[in-house]
């Protein structure tokens, strides 16, 4: 079908995405509400299945684009695996809190910004914590209940959470645009990477000379 040219790269990945992202986001949506349920969480069910769908397809649309920018299954799961735990290593928030005046290398802030589940984790910790009240109900926590989490065990309330982790500026909306973003960004560079360094075929020409 490749050498016969019966599809573009275009129409692969746009059928490949049809075909794997509904799925994929359909057990995304089947995990969170099964987390919603089984733990107490606060965040309403619909921004948390939104946030781990759309995590799924940043998620996917990155190893759309690992698989468009090498020529095999090996050198793709080697890649995507190595690239996979380093998104992870950067996304993952302090639970002790952020330090402000303390300066990250701007390799690691770029890789935050393109990291599905960095972007996650905030997106989940804004929804989460935003308005949060520790005491609500009128009941007043004693040390002994509150969470084991360093320098946020003093914490009153899920805006202070938010300060020290240092996510006041953004909002969950905005985290979800980037999000969103890079899943776009992903796909589009699948399709530039399919069409630059897909498959190619050598034609053999026929030398057989007619009467």
């Amino acid at each position: 079908e490749q050498m016969r040219r019966q599809y573009t790269s275009f129409e692969y990945i746009l059928s490949k995405s049809i075909g794997e992202l509904p799925l994929d986001v359909f057990y995304s949506v089947l995990f969170a509400s099964t987390l919603k349920f089984l733990t107490n969480l606060r965040i309403p069910l619909s921004l948390l299945c939104g946030t781990f769908s759309l995590m799924t397809v940043a998620a996917s649309s990155l190893g759309f684009l690992v698989g468009s920018l090498t020529s095999g299954v090996d050198e793709a799961q080697t890649l995507g695996m190595a690239l996979m735990v380093i998104l992870m290593a950067v996304g993952i928030i302090n639970p002790s809190g952020v330090d402000p005046s303390m300066k990250t290398p701007l390799i690691i802030e770029l890789l935050k910004k393109f990291s599905p589940i960095g972007m996650a984790i905030e997106a989940l910790c804004i929804a989460e914590y935003s308005g949060m009240d520790f005491a609500e109900g009128g009941k007043s926590w004693s040390f002994s209940d509150l969470p084991r989490m360093g320098g946020l065990a003093l914490v009153r309330n899920g805006d202070q959470v938010i300060d020290a982790l240092g996510l006041t500026t953004k909002t969950y909306e905005s985290v979800m645009r980037n999000m969103a973003t890079v899943s776009a960004i992903n796909l589009l560079m699948s399709w530039v990477g399919l069409s630059w360094y897909g498959t190619k075929f050598i034609n053999a020409k026929d030398t057989s000379s007619t009467d």
